[in-house]
């Protein structure tokens, strides 16, 4: 069940340092050197439209559709190249007009170490895997049928994690694999 949390905190990090970017901005005040009045700063646009693109990934979380954790990956590495902008402050170094942003490699790295799915995929679309090779051994019906009903009344979440662990027995991987089908082909 703490695992079912934890996903979430490197999107709660990056949408904090939104936030805190567009505080921090609209809260400071600057005097004109030559004239003395006083200005306001102004949110850059492409802050903005990290907040709508966050916004649009948590309206996608709380309709639990489980590609978030996909674009959100991809929202850091954009971040990471310096291709969207979530914080006033850069911190990291220029590869010619390629920026490499350390804090948002950093978010990225978190999400990737937590949220395996992504990684995952991305590994199996090139070919590659995160797995070991695992026995041939043919799946006992029997034991996925007892999981099946052991099961049925996890949320997604958790059938998830068991889908893509590599602790539980062949029997229950196979098991939540198949309740995730159903469930989305329902």
């Amino acid at each position: 069940m703490a695992k079912d949390k934890t996903q979430y905190i490197p999107f709660l990090v990056t949408v904090l340092l939104v936030i805190y970017t567009i505080v921090e901005i609209k809260t400071r005040t600057g005097i004109h050197e030559f004239n003395g009045l006083e200005f306001e700063y102004v949110v850059p646009s492409s802050i903005w439209v990290s907040a709508i693109i966050l916004g649009a990934l948590f309206i996608l979380m709380l309709l639990k559709i489980r590609f978030w954790k996909h674009l959100f990956s991809l929202f850091l590495l954009a971040g990471a190249l310096g291709f969207i902008v979530f914080r006033t402050r850069f911190t990291g170094f220029n590869f010619g007009f390629i920026k490499i942003d350390f804090i948002s490699l950093l978010i990225l790295f978190f999400q990737l170490a937590i949220n395996r799915e992504p990684q995952a995929e991305l590994l199996k679309l090139l070919g590659l895997s995160l797995e070991e090779p695992s026995s041939t051994a043919p799946i006992n019906e029997n034991d996925v049928d007892e999981f099946l009903q052991r099961f049925d009344s996890k949320s997604n979440s958790e059938l998830e994690l068991i889908a893509s662990s590599q602790k539980h027995a062949p029997a229950a991987v196979e098991a939540a694999k198949r309740l995730l089908t159903k469930r989305e082909t329902s």
